[in-house]
């Protein structure tokens, strides 16, 4: 299920950032699509990040939302490529933009009252602070 899940996660990335017509866009659009994801699907969310999961650190490439995590890495070193991030490792500026995407979705998802900035904003703002791509424009 878990492994199910997360291929439908990273389904939903690809589609968002195919055609994207630059590498910051297509960040944006893949960091978009995982909080939509995680928003539409709280349930499934939950699961694939439960406490209980057993991930061996034994059998590298053999966990479930490996591929989803690189992409998120390849997305951003794409920007680090094409000088529109800084340069800095691209997998630390993942870990750290995961982190903030997390916090986006379990946050909504449990305060669902409180009064939060639309999704794109929050997206925008953590891309701009860990990544240092310019503020997306409109």
């Amino acid at each position: 299920v878990v492994a199910d899940r997360f291929q439908r996660l990273d389904v939903a990335l690809l589609r968002a950032m195919t055609g994207a017509p630059d590498p910051a866009d297509s960040l944006r659009a893949c960091c978009a699509a995982y909080c939509r994801f995680g928003l539409d699907h709280p349930g499934h969310y939950q699961v694939l990040f439960s406490a209980h999961l057993a991930l061996s650190p034994d059998r590298p490439g053999d966990r479930p939302g490996e591929r989803v995590f690189g992409r998120l890495v390849t997305a951003i070193q794409a920007c680090v490529d094409a000088g529109r991030a800084r340069h800095e490792d691209a997998s630390m500026m993942a870990v750290n933009v995961w982190v903030a995407l997390h916090g986006i979705v379990s946050l909504r998802t449990s305060r669902p009252h409180h009064p939060w900035p639309p999704v794109d904003t929050l997206v925008n703002a953590a891309l701009t602070g860990q990544v240092g791509l310019a503020p997306a424009r409109g």
